[in-house]
């Protein structure tokens, strides 16, 4: 896991970015992010899936508790998954852990692939947004960005 924080400042709200390897660039520097009116952290382990995501946050040491946590929706579940219902279980079990450390959690969809058919992508997709749907919309802590 990688984790890079810019200039943790007490006075701005501590937003925690949570994924895969989709967020190294962010934690590499070669996206900047802004300065203010937020505090980042990023948490970036490559390669992971739902599961590997989970024990990293169950894991974390931050220096202080994040005002809210960005989870990028884990696309790596295409293909360390066997079936889609694999996928939602192990998305629910990540979901649950970060709601049990942090109270505000939103979920941002994850980047298209090119290596994976867009079907596959579009099947995960739905089956993240029902479980956020299903299993925690009456807690309103998550919700669900798609990015077009």
């Amino acid at each position: 896991m990688a984790f890079m924080l810019k200039k943790l400042c007490l006075l701005l709200q501590f937003v925690l970015i949570v994924g895969d390897s989709h967020l190294r660039a962010i934690v590499d520097g070669v996206v900047q992010m802004p300065e203010e009116p937020f505090s980042f952290g990023v948490m970036s382990t490559p390669g992971a899936a739902a599961s590997a995501l989970r024990t990293e946050v169950l894991n974390a040491v931050l220096p202080r508790v994040p005002d809210a946590v960005c989870l990028l929706a884990p696309s790596n579940n295409l293909t360390a998954s066997r079936i889609i219902d694999e996928a939602s279980v192990d998305y629910v079990n990540l979901l649950r852990s970060i709601r049990s450390r942090w109270p505000n959690v939103f979920v941002v969809d994850f980047p298209p692939r090119l290596n994976c058919e867009v079907s596959c992508q579009d099947l995960l997709r739905q089956e993240y947004h029902c479980v956020l749907c299903v299993t925690f919309a009456k807690n309103h802590t998550f919700g669900f960005l798609y990015i077009e």
